[in-house]
């Protein structure tokens, strides 16, 4: 076996495996890379010198020696290149998908406190459901006036004064 039929076997089995990789992964499963809590992709060596790594510098390396020809020492310096640079944009691609995964961190009930909320509905008894931002998002809580002083209507911003024995108050 000469060293254009190495390289076209490097090349075509490289890409066979990416392909089937990728059919497998749209279909059956997900991308296996590690997230934290902070939605930072874990990106040591193991990311990067990998199955998947060696696969995507196979297909640089490969088809850049296909499309050399012949295995001079300046094809052999690109091909490893461009081999490096599909592995850098494989890595590139798991950060960037890393950033787009978002997971909203659970807020303590006392974070609340201080917030400004609308009321929602007046239930009486100076009981309200106040409509708030909460773990991202528009939530319904239930809140009881400090003060019975005040018929809150829908509609008007209250601000949470305090949270005690799992009550809400405000004024």
């Amino acid at each position: 076996m000469d060293a254009t039929q190495i390289f076209w076997l490097i090349a075509l089995v490289s890409t066979g495996v990416f392909v089937i990789q990728f059919v497998i992964s749209i279909f059956f499963g997900d991308v296996d890379v590690d997230f934290d809590g902070d939605s930072s992709v874990d990106t040591d060596m193991s990311s990067i010198v990998s199955f998947k790594g060696l696969v995507h510098f196979g297909i640089g390396f490969g088809w850049a020696m296909v499309l050399a020809g012949e295995a001079t020492a300046a094809a052999l310096l690109t091909a490893t290149v461009t081999g490096l640079v599909f592995v850098f944009v494989l890595w590139k691609l798991y950060v960037m998908a890393g950033r787009l995964q978002k997971e909203t961190p659970t807020e303590r009930p006392e974070a609340l406190v201080g917030r400004h909320g609308t009321v929602y509905t007046n239930m009486g008894d100076g009981r309200y459901i106040l409509q708030i931002s909460h773990n991202g998002a528009l939530r319904e809580l239930d809140v009881i006036s400090d003060s019975r002083c005040c018929d809150y209507k829908t509609g008007e911003r209250l601000t949470v004064k305090s949270f005690k024995d799992n009550v809400y108050y405000v004024k």
